[in-house]
């Protein structure tokens, strides 16, 4: 933990020592607690001081050395057990100031018979004007470590499920993330338009019965109503008085017409119209998809087709009109299914009183919806239709979203001081707290406040932290200059997310960069960057931890009953190795492509491989292929978008239908 310490007068930030090295730690002797020490300014005469405690006498040796040499040792006795601090006033051994540089301070000693276990930190005397060049020279790479994934804002996916865990019910942890804000039960029976597919050129669609007699269909092309069945396909297509419709029935094709808009219901929903039957799935996909491929099928509601004039043109839009008290929710895929029911239903809490905060809003014009399905133009809620309820373990979601309905016509929500629904904003996970809304957008909303969210840094959050290594090149082309001495962390936001980021050059100048357009630069998945090469810079703040009493006794993982995240991906044996990178570019240019390309390392063509993405914890497959000779594949995304967007991506490769290899994955930023 840092704090700010006194050092002959001037208050100088410190960082939190390092744990035992390995080596230390396998050999028997005695432990210093944690330590801190603080950075210098070459010139300033401002030492620098290390603080720690021992647990009784001790004689201790302080070697300092940078990164090309050793520079000083210091020696010591502490004569019994209390606080320890040691100064060292920036000199080396030969008696001159040391140079601007990067130093490891390693202590180690002996309190009797017993050695003391090596603790290493590291100190920083920054350059300044007319100070010499750092003798060891620019880095060669910079390594940056930090934590959670998102934007930091409302309820975090993995503390909700760490709450659960803890016992906590729905209302307990919605009311714990959204400060303020109170769950009722409100009317939520009314449609919800969610957009399917944005600005594309055609769509095509047909039924699939779930049931026997099921798979009826119904358009409404204008004036004319028009039947089908499964064995019909449909394309709806643009010309310059409407959208036409033709259908394809054994190979024949028939123009059904034109109108301004067309509609289509289909069989076992609460408006079919005229397609009478069973239970029928509504299969619809754009000019890049395939009704073959998976995922794209909806249950529920009515499809609005929509034509839409841009600036670069006319394209349709799609839109899904349902019943948001539960047909919406079923098809909500934000988070895994197999998790606690508490941390389920607290997000189905929060899902509901976002969509209503946006029916409060109205039709946004562009996509003629309320909002999209999560990979539209607003990146709103992960809405997959048909897929979430019929998925592993959907039943568990189901029944959630009906755990959080107070009636035929009304749910639980989260409403504000006046009575309104929230924007109940989340993300998957944070770095410990919460960010509030004003530090991240400028909207000050009381219930997206900062709050202790400490469940994100524990198990099995995969994000609880991350390291990512950034080379000399890519860091000076990050500042736009030829070489960068140092890096320091200068500020942060209320929630210790990155706000400013300054860089030494070795002649002594600084140059600033906000964090997230250093976040988008390095490709992180969050703004919640803890340090550069070990250095804290500008303190973490601290908040107390929140103590959760059950509301229900708590089931361990793996206990019989727990609905703990199963792993979802498990490599058979033999197991294989497959690469993965992505180009031209990890940080291409909004509106161009990305190829991912590799080999899978058994060489062999037709294996089965699917390129995955990481949406708030949980791995999606986007597309899927087969390997190609010896063991190549390629995906290809034809348009990346939006700019300032970060993208995780993997692959998955199957033999006969287990999983042969995971690929580590990539990121790619949208730059503008």
């Amino acid at each position: 933990m840092r704090a700010l310490v006194p050092v002959l007068g001037l208050a100088v930030a410190v960082t939190s020592l390092a744990a035992p090295s390995a080596l230390a730690k396998a050999r028997s002797g005695v432990a210093l607690p944690s330590a801190t020490t603080n950075d210098t300014a070459y010139g300033s005469g401002a030492p620098i001081l290390l603080t720690t405690s021992t647990p009784g006498p001790l004689t201790w040796n302080l070697a300092i050395a940078s990164r090309c040499a050793a520079v000083r040792t210091l020696t010591g006795q502490q004569p019994a057990a209390g606080p320890l601090a040691i100064t060292w006033d920036g000199l080396t051994d030969a008696g001159q100031p040391a140079p601007p540089g990067n130093y490891t301070l390693t202590l180690t000693g002996t309190n009797g018979s017993d050695s003391v276990n090596a603790l290493t930190a590291y100190a920083r005397v920054n350059a300044a004007p007319g100070s010499p060049a750092d003798p060891c020279g620019p880095p060669d790479k910079f390594t940056i470590t930090g934590a959670g994934f998102g934007h930091g804002v409302g309820m975090s996916q993995w503390g909700a499920y760490g709450m659960a865990q803890e016992g906590a019910d729905a209302s307990t942890i919605v009311s714990h993330y959204f400060t303020g804000s109170t769950v009722q039960p409100v009317q939520d029976d009314m449609n919800i338009r969610v957009n399917l597919l944005y600005h594309v050129a055609n769509a095509k669609f047909r039924t699939e019965p779930l049931e026997a007699g099921g798979g009826a269909i119904e358009l409404t092309i204008g004036p004319n109503v028009v039947l089908g069945g499964p064995g019909d396909t449909f394309t709806t297509e643009l010309v310059p008085d409407g959208v036409r419709v033709i259908k394809t029935t054994n190979g024949a094709a028939t123009d059904l017409g034109t109108a301004p808009k067309i509609g289509v219901r289909w069989a076992g929903t609460k408006t079919p119209g005229t397609a009478a039957g069973g239970a029928t799935l509504l299969n619809i996909t754009g000019p890049k998809g395939t009704l073959a491929s998976p995922g794209h099928r909806y249950r529920f509601g009515s499809v609005e087709i929509v034509p839409f004039n841009g600036d670069t043109g006319r394209t349709l839009n799609v839109v899904n009109a349902l019943r948001l008290h539960e047909e919406y929710l079923y098809g909500i895929s934000e988070v895994t299914s197999a998790w606690p029911t508490a941390a389920l239903q607290a997000q189905i809490i929060a899902a509901r009183s976002y969509a209503l905060s946006k029916i409060d809003a109205g039709v946004r014009k562009p996509c003629a919806c309320h909002l999209d399905d999560g990979m539209g133009p607003y990146s709103d809620q992960t809405f997959t239709g048909w897929s979430k309820a019929s998925a592993a373990k959907g039943d568990n979601w189901v029944a959630a979203v009906n755990g959080t309905l107070t009636s035929d016509t009304t749910g639980l929500a989260l409403l504000d001081s006046t009575g309104k629904p929230i924007k109940a904003f989340y993300t998957a996970s944070t770095g410990g707290l919460t960010t509030s809304s004003k530090d991240q957008w400028g909207g000050d909303l009381p219930y997206a406040q900062v709050v202790d969210d400490h469940w994100s840094l524990n198990a099995p959050n995969p994000d609880r932290s991350w390291t990512i290594p950034v080379t000399q090149a890519k860091m000076a082309q990050i500042f736009g200059v030829g070489q960068v001495t140092s890096v320091n962390i200068t500020d942060r936001i209320g929630s210790g997310a990155l706000k400013q980021v300054t860089a030494t050059l070795p002649d002594g100048r600084t140059v600033t960069k906000g964090g997230t357009a250093f976040m988008s630069a390095i490709g992180a998945k969050s703004r919640y960057i803890q340090a550069v090469d070990g250095q804290m810079g500008t303190p973490l703040p601290t908040i107390a931890s929140t103590v959760i009493t059950p509301a229900v006794p708590a089931t361990p993982d793996g206990a019989p009953g727990s609905t703990a995240p199963t792993t979802p991906v498990v490599v058979a044996a033999p197991t294989a190795t497959v690469s993965l990178t992505a180009g031209p570019s990890a940080s291409p240019k909004a509106g161009s492509s990305v190829v991912f390309s590799g080999a899978v390392s058994t060489g062999k063509k037709g294996l089965r491989i699917e390129r995955q993405i990481l949406e708030n914890g949980v791995w999606h497959t986007k597309a899927k292929s087969k390997t190609k000779k010896k063991g190549a594949f390629s995906f290809t995304i034809k348009k990346a978008v939006p700019a300032g967007a970060v993208y995780q991506y993997r692959v998955v490769v199957f033999k006969k239908k287990q999983v042969l290899a995971v690929s580590e994955s990539s990121t790619i930023t949208v730059t503008p």
